[in-house]
């Protein structure tokens, strides 16, 4: 199946932005859209990315799927990552738990953690790798750290995987 990520940007969850996936990349980590767009707004007052690419959590906006009737394919975090080290196994239990519930939606979930992601599929996140409304995937933006991603994906109990090849 094919679709462009950037027509399902629809948030519908709770972490704003993420962060550089290892201290010695860049602040303008090559290949990060999030980290560009949300810097530009940084120090805006009222504006969502009013703290540019700090990493915060938005519980307010969890219900937020729930609350739409008809059916959307979601974009987990567009501009972050559910699986940053600096959120908490709970909170991402939290996510998942309303995606559980609102499973007229389909939900895409992308991440650069991957070895994170694939550990939570086969532990707390077991009962829910099942669902196939829940589409798991990983960043490949080049050979050196896309493919351990994809191979952790591979190896992880999901039953809807997904790799988008918008750099490709």
């Amino acid at each position: 199946m094919k679709f462009k990520l950037d027509e399902n940007r629809v948030d519908g969850c709770d972490v704003e932005p993420c962060a550089r996936l290892h201290e010695n990349q860049p602040r303008m980590a090559a290949h990060c859209y999030a980290e560009t767009f949300a810097e530009r707004f940084r120090g805006v007052p009222g504006h969502p990315y009013q703290q540019g690419f700090d990493l915060r959590i938005v519980p307010e906006k969890l219900a937020e799927p729930l609350r739409w009737p008809n059916h959307r394919m979601i974009f987990v975090n567009s501009m972050s990552d559910l699986f940053h080290e600096r959120v908490p196994d709970d909170y991402i239990l939290r996510v998942v738990h309303v995606m559980r519930i609102a499973n007229w939606h389909t939900f895409q979930v992308l991440t650069k953690r991957s070895e994170r992601l694939r550990r939570l599929l086969q532990t707390k996140l077991a009962d829910v790798a099942h669902l196939p409304h829940i589409w798991w995937g990983v960043s490949v933006e080049n050979q050196k750290h896309g493919l351990p991603r994809v191979e952790h994906l591979r190896s992880a109990p999901a039953a809807t995987r997904f790799l988008p090849s918008s750099h490709f």
